[in-house]
């Protein structure tokens, strides 16, 4: 352990890793297991606090700005907005002392559930023996064809335009015979009391579009208008963007880099995994996601999270 230490430490002597997490659910969910519940986010968290310093995002963009990174330093950032954060990491990081980053789907914030909640709760709770989505044939009779089923829905229904994704969750909860009411979702109370805590807001869209798959008034609108909803909200500037699912060339576009960059955002980040350093755009800040509880796995995900380059490509370029 200790030889990893140092060698997690040389490597980030001139560069800095940004984490990203997304809804870390009070218990494991069954529909979706492989996702990080708090009892193994909170074994990470213990075991980063035990070799690297944990900073704030903005932090990270000031030495981008200065051209001097903080050294054997993580940046932690969560994505989409939940309710179960009010409840899990929210109190975790408070307790802690840790600095982290919210980015905020706002759509949810007006009463509209994430598109990909709505998803699961309908596969979940339908009593239909098979559900017929689009050119989907899908079973649901047992645990493994619910997983299966919903993971074949949200695969597909990310890369639609957003009234196609809108139409098809409507045609599946009818089928399913569920509605959206009453879904969990995190309100503004909840937003503020983030804020309150002293952890720093960020936008991620209005409706979490794939920005390549909307044109561009529709991303101008859904990146521009999430922000001007927090900060009505907040009464703070929201210097932060996330790009929804966000890897480059794929998810987004140099023309979304440069509409981010027009309306006035600080500093944005990617899903791309990497480290930042002196010469990493301020827009396209990577992420990385660790996965493993283990110590040992991971400090060896950090150190080849380091070991990447990190440089941008896009497809479109």
């Amino acid at each position: 352990m200790f030889l990893l230490d140092q060698i997690s430490k040389l490597l980030g002597r001139s560069s800095t890793t940004v984490l990203a997490f997304h809804k870390i659910p009070l218990y494991e969910d069954t529909l979706l297991p492989e996702e990080l519940a708090l009892s193994g986010f909170t074994r990470i968290l213990d075991e980063l606090l035990g070799f690297v310093r944990v900073l704030p995002l903005d932090e990270i963009v000031a030495g981008l700005a200065s051209g001097r990174m903080p050294a054997n330093a993580v940046a932690i950032t969560f994505d989409d907005g939940y309710d179960s954060w009010a409840h899990g990491v929210v109190p975790l990081l408070r307790d802690r002392n840790v600095p982290a980053t919210f980015f905020i789907t706002t759509g949810q914030l007006t009463g509209e559930p994430l598109w990909h909640e709505r998803i699961a709760h309908a596969v979940t709770n339908t009593a239909c023996p098979e559900l017929r989505v689009g050119m989907h044939r899908l079973p649901v009779r047992t645990a493994q064809e619910r997983r299966l089923a919903a993971s074949a829905l949200l695969d597909d229904l990310k890369y639609r335009s957003l009234s196609d994704r809108m139409m098809l969750i409507e045609a599946l909860e009818e089928q399913a015979g569920v509605t959206p009411i009453g879904l969990p979702r995190m309100d503004v109370q909840q937003l503020k009391d983030i804020q309150a805590a002293g952890f720093s807001i960020g936008a991620h869209s209005v409706n979490h579009p794939i920005l390549t798959c909307v044109d561009g008034p529709e991303a101008m609108q859904e990146i521009g208008r999430s922000r001007e909803v927090l900060q009505g909200l907040l009464g703070d500037p929201i210097p932060f963007f996330a790009y929804p699912n966000g890897r480059a060339g794929r998810d987004y576009a140099k023309t979304h880099v440069d509409l981010v960059r027009r309306l006035g955002f600080k500093a944005a980040v990617t899903t791309d995994a990497g480290v930042v350093h002196a010469g990493t755009p301020a827009l396209e800040i990577p992420r990385f996601s660790p996965w493993s509880t283990s110590a040992v796995r991971l400090r060896l995900q950090l150190i080849r999270n380091h070991l990447m380059n990190g440089r941008i490509r896009h497809e479109s370029r």
